[in-house]
């Protein structure tokens, strides 16, 4: 099994170590009965930290990016890694997920609004050499944030599919709740 498709254990310090802009995780708030999927697009700590700027499914509209300390706590009581291609973890609760995949170009925009807002929180943190793709390659940053060379710039995305469907002649909702995945991925930690 490639590394690729490895669900990380989200408890685990190694998760965090590892934890690169582009990767998606789940979160579950105290004050809701869903999980939600969350990209980590900019860290705002020192390596293995969790303080990041992450975008959510709504990363296009006002609120859908900012900084967030996700650490199991009053306000967040779970949190589940995803593989780097952005598999998910088998679970009971409905995802509110992204409703269609993020290309290289809008990732690289959020990564280099993420820096912009984490140099202007006053956070100490580490630069990221690297970030991932929608689809889980590892791509090196320079200091332009812009892919290394012989990246491309641009990638041809599936679309998502919803595991549960909208009822026959009802209209899919914009971000589609989805039952959580049954993989067959260890995890590891």
């Amino acid at each position: 099994m490639a590394d690729l498709d490895l669900i990380r254990d989200a408890e685990a310090e190694a998760f965090w170590l590892s934890l690169r802009p582009g990767q998606r995780l789940l979160v579950y708030y105290s004050n809701d009965d869903c999980w939600h999927e969350r990209m980590a697009v900019y860290p705002a700590c020192l390596k293995g930290g969790r303080r990041w700027y992450v975008a959510t499914p709504d990363h296009e509209g006002p609120g859908g990016r900012y900084l967030e300390a996700l650490e199991v706590g009053v306000d967040i009581t779970g949190i589940k890694g995803c593989s780097l291609k952005g598999a998910r973890p088998f679970l009971e609760q409905d995802i509110y997920s992204f409703s269609a995949p993020v290309d290289d170009d809008r990732l690289l925009a959020l990564i280099k609004e993420g820096r912009t807002a984490v140099r202007h929180s006053g956070s100490t943190f580490n630069e990221p050499t690297q970030y991932v793709t929608w689809m889980g390659k590892v791509v090196d940053l320079d200091g332009s944030l812009a892919p290394s060379i012989g990246a491309k710039p641009k990638t041809v995305l599936p679309a998502l599919v919803d595991v549960v469907p909208p009822p026959p002649g009802v209209p899919p909702r914009p971000h589609q709740l989805t039952r959580g995945l049954h993989v067959a991925i260890p995890t590891i930690r």
